[in-house]
């Protein structure tokens, strides 16, 4: 039976503290370099005030051991099960992010061609910042079309280390 729950727990990484919360088992939200409060208050946000929530850091072992071996360097496909809330075309370009393969990139060109909307370059960046769980869903795999690194919710540098970690060094 679902508990309607939303647990969220505290992993420490070497890029710093990545905040997570699940519903149900289903991962919904990742936040690189956020404060706990901060997390807090965008998950009432997102999940309307009063949702019953807790720090509880029980249901995580499956993704903590992904993220070990993801940190480590070492290839990772995140099996982890998500519940992504976005409108149908985020939910779209998400699915091409989850296809770019580690150690490659992609721009949001082709991002937006491959996700069924040819020219519309600007919304996949849209949707990359939406994204609610960055690295499971690698938004920081998609640079501008001449190759520079282009934006990142985290900061660019968090986006250059989680390349870096993956083999590519823009």
């Amino acid at each position: 039976m679902a508990s309607n729950k939303l647990r969220y727990t505290c992993y420490r990484s070497a890029l710093g503290d990545i905040l997570i919360a699940s519903l149900d088992g289903a991962v919904t939200d990742v936040a690189i370099r956020g404060t706990e409060a901060g997390f807090v208050e965008g998950l009432e946000s997102r999940w309307g005030p009063g949702v019953d929530m807790s720090r509880d850091g029980s249901s995580f072992s499956g993704l903590f051991t992904e993220f070990d071996e993801y940190f480590s360097g070492k290839p990772v496909v995140f099996n982890t099960r998500l519940m992504l809330r976005g409108t149908p075309f985020e939910r779209a370009v998400w699915e091409v992010l989850r296809d770019i393969p580690r150690g490659e990139t992609r721009c949001y060109g082709e991002v937006a061609s491959r996700a069924g909307s040819p020219g519309a370059a600007r919304a996949v960046g849209r949707a990359c910042a939406r994204n609610p769980v960055p690295i499971i869903v690698p938004c920081h795999r998609v640079v501008r079309a001449d190759g520079s690194i282009g934006g990142y919710s985290g900061g660019v540098d968090i986006k250059r280390e989680l390349l870096k970690i993956e083999g590519n060094f823009l």
